[in-house]
């Protein structure tokens, strides 16, 4: 027993600090055959073919299960894509490049916001510094 001034922890005995444990495994949802989890396993890879099961939980049909990964996969493509790409500009123009990019996404917004036709208020934007350099700004 301890006063109430002391600091005790009761943690799980032969437990690592920093390591959860995980929580009771998810069912496999009853629409969700072995065929379709064997397919979605090839397709996206385990952990997508658990999210298409949590998918199938939250009341989504298998095929709309399949497209929202596929959504999701493709995206995450793009942006490494998208990086490496940028990774090689900057490699080979250096800040230059940098300033290319920049001063674009920053007439791109303006002129988009004058148009009307795009609207980017985003965190993340382009925006010309006292000096006259573009920088990119996370606010």
């Amino acid at each position: 027993m301890s006063t109430p001034a002391e600091l005790v922890h009761q943690g799980v005995k032969g437990m690592k600090w920093g390591v959860h444990k995980s929580g009771e495994p998810v069912s496999v949802h009853s629409s969700y055959t072995p065929y379709h989890q064997r397919t979605d396993a090839g397709d996206f890879g385990q952990r997508g073919a658990n999210r298409i099961n949590n998918r199938l939980h939250a009341g989504q049909t298998h095929t709309e299960a399949r497209a929202a990964e596929l959504s999701r996969q493709n995206k995450q493509r793009a942006a490494f894509v998208g990086a490496l790409i940028t990774a090689r500009i900057l490699l080979k123009y250096g800040p230059v490049a940098v300033q290319t990019i920049t001063v674009k996404a920053h007439n791109n917004r303006v002129e988009g916001q004058r148009q009307g036709t795009i609207n980017y208020n985003t965190p993340r934007a382009a925006k010309q510094n006292k000096q006259g350099v573009h920088n990119v700004t996370s606010k």
